[in-house]
């Protein structure tokens, strides 16, 4: 406490202080005393406060405000001392004193004294804690800037609040940082953020955030940028088109800054005419742009090969794309070769079951003994198998047809002829009708099968 303040405080409570005189002393009366004391207060910067005391029995004292912390009297009673215009004081009933303190700043944090100025003067104390928002200080923080694709950049951004905030940083576009290869975060905390050799990915604005839990938080945005020398992409090198065919060719260009975009044709550059229409589309991220050229009624001039060029202040590159001409569609449909289906169907004639009248059996297989019956049937299975075998073997063929009987017989001679007649029948609808050769074969199986009619007729 200054020297002032002191001999100011003194001559006030002598002021104030009980006198007796000679041998008569006053009879002892409660004197003032304080009913509450000073709460502690937090404010933000920039706020209005006020910070009171409850007293009683005050009578002829009075009550001051003191900043404790500088020794500083501020007012008494009703009288503001201090000079600094955001300083108030007010009263209500000599009971509750106020002190106010508008648009607060940092520097009017600390102990404030509420002092009733008995004989030993009473007081109370109350602190009062500023709170300031976080602020970015531009001149120490990072601004926008372009590095080159491979080196190693650090974005750096200070400040300021009480409490001493918390920074993060995060890019606008909600991607991932990609600190270096194999580290990745959606977020990073800490003032500075190292990027290690960065690449076209890592272009684009980053948000530096400031927060120390006091309204409003704050941000500041940095656009990075990453120069390279152009890249073209070509989905279709080799492109074919019909004569009078309008065509399009596309190139796929990465440039920053961005490049200059042209085409050329046999190393002369393309001016848009009624034959040849340029544009452009810039993609997302800004970088990328799509380069088409599109042909116009495609004539023997226009094909060959063309070439799509980007160019800025890292390099030059191009992209070539070759157009050819395709050979017209034929409209002659080939030749198909007509087909012939002969269905024929045949009649098949089993013999008949003679088992009972060969035997001698009128009856039906109830009328006889079971084991008769089955007896008959395994016979009668055995028979049927000796008389096929007979039949499809070449010696029964023989047997049952033999030459012989049919020499000279009048029978033999009308089978034969009408075999012939058949035959020439048959090579005469196949040649009029059809040449296929399934035909031939169905025909002359026809043929085959009616010659053998009447043999099988004199067998039986």
């Amino acid at each position: 406490m200054s020297l002032l303040g002191k001999v100011v405080i003194v001559c006030y409570t002598l002021v104030s202080s009980t006198k007796s005189s000679g041998n008569q002393v006053e009879p002892a009366i409660p004197g003032p005393d304080f009913v509450s004391g000073v709460k502690n207060v937090t404010v933000p910067e920039g706020r209005d406060v006020t910070l009171s005391c409850t007293v009683m029995r005050l009578g002829t004292h009075k009550v001051a405000w003191i900043h404790y912390d500088r020794s500083a009297i501020l007012t008494v009673q009703n009288n503001v001392i201090t000079r600094n215009p955001r300083i108030g004081v007010s009263h209500d009933g000599h009971s509750v004193w106020n002190l106010h303190i508008r648009d607060v700043e940092r520097s009017d944090e600390g102990q404030y004294m509420c002092q009733i100025n008995t004989a030993r003067a009473k007081t109370r104390l109350g602190n009062l804690h500023v709170v300031v928002p976080p602020r970015i200080v531009d001149s120490l923080s990072s601004s926008d800037m372009v590095q080159t694709e491979g080196s190693n950049v650090t974005l750096e951004c200070v400040a300021s609040g009480s409490p001493e905030p918390d920074v993060i940083w995060r890019r606008e576009d909600s991607r991932e940082i990609s600190i270096d290869k194999n580290t990745t975060a959606e977020e990073i905390s800490g003032p500075m953020l190292k990027l290690w050799k960065v690449s076209r990915m890592d272009m684009g604005a980053y948000m530096c955030i400031a927060r120390n839990g006091v309204p409003p938080a704050v941000s500041k945005r940095i656009e990075l940028g990453i120069d390279f020398t152009p890249m073209i992409w070509v989905p279709a090198q080799l492109v074919g088109a019909y004569h009078g065919e309008s065509v399009t060719l596309t190139c796929f260009v990465e440039a920053h800054p961005a490049s200059l975009n042209y085409w050329e044709k046999d190393g002369t550059m393309i001016h848009q005419d009624e034959h040849y229409t340029v544009t452009q589309e810039r993609g997302t991220p800004q970088y990328k742009v799509e380069m088409k050229l599109t042909i116009r009624d495609a004539g023997e001039s226009n094909f060959g090969k063309y070439s799509c060029v980007a160019k800025n202040p890292r390099g030059q590159t191009d992209g070539s794309i070759t157009l050819y001409a395709r050979a017209p569609p034929t409209t002659i449909p080939p030749p198909t070769t007509p087909t012939t289906t002969t269905l024929l169907t045949y009649k098949v004639h089993y013999p008949e079951n003679k088992l009972h009248r060969e035997e001698g059996y009128e009856a039906s297989p109830n009328d006889i003994n079971e084991d008769q019956f089955n007896k008959k049937r395994r016979q009668d299975r055995r028979r049927n198998k000796d008389r096929h075998h007979r039949r499809t073997t070449e010696t029964a063929w023989y047997d049952l047809d033999p030459v012989p009987q049919y020499s000279g017989s009048s029978q033999l001679r009308s089978s034969s002829c009408q075999f012939l007649v058949q035959l020439t029948l048959g090579f005469f609808s196949i040649h009029v009708t059809s040449k296929s050769v399934t035909s031939a074969f169905l025909v002359f199986s026809s043929i085959f099968i009616s010659s053998l009619t009447p043999s099988s007729r004199m067998e039986n």
